[in-house]
């Protein structure tokens, strides 16, 4: 990773970690999610911005409207960079998984349509979305165009399709943990 003196990336990265982790726990609620991230993330500026931008959208009912509110905050202009940064990323992926209460498809659609940033405030969102709810909310024609698209993609490095790597990345967590549970009983 290359981060500049000071910078804040990996604060900000810590919120969709822990975000993810406290969404993949059984009985897991928006609500339950928030409250991991406030509980475990940097209090004097991670929690401080999101919850100031959590209370304020907590009235929005709408993306479009999500979106002039976060243009205001996040416009880029007077800045050295004036592109999107991991504050404002994680922040508005964070509030539309919140406003579409963890519907998959809702944050996809949602982060796409934010503007500046747009691919990753959806990588965000959804991320967070579908480790609550699963893909429940995809539909299946999203699924299938994924799969033909990375068949035909001659650049990339894995033809999985998404079935195949969740059951990889499944696996593999499965493996850690058995090898835990074994490295604990030996320990006792």
């Amino acid at each position: 990773l290359y981060q500049t003196t000071g910078s804040r990336g990996l604060k900000w990265a810590c919120v969709t970690g822990v975000a993810i982790a406290a969404a993949t726990k059984p009985d897991a609620t928006v609500d339950s999610v928030l409250g991991a991230i406030y509980d475990n993330c940097d209090k004097d500026l991670v929690v401080k911005e999101l919850d100031l931008h959590l209370r304020n959208t907590g009235s929005i009912a709408t993306i479009q409207e999500l979106r002039r509110y976060f243009d205001w905050h996040y416009n880029g202009f007077g800045m050295p960079y004036p592109f999107s940064y991991a504050n404002e990323v994680v922040t508005k992926g964070v509030t539309i998984s919140r406003m579409v209460r963890g519907r998959t498809k809702e944050a996809v659609l949602g982060g796409g349509n934010m503007g500046r940033d747009a691919d990753c405030v959806a990588a965000v969102a959804a991320g967070i979305s579908g480790s609550l709810t699963g893909t429940a909310y995809l539909p299946q024609e999203w699924i299938a165009q994924l799969d033909l698209a990375t068949e035909q993609n001659p650049h990339t490095c894995s033809k999985r399709t998404l079935q195949e790597h969740t059951d990889g990345l499944l696996g593999a967590f499965e493996k850690k943990m058995a090898g835990l549970e074994r490295n604990i009983e030996h320990m006792r």
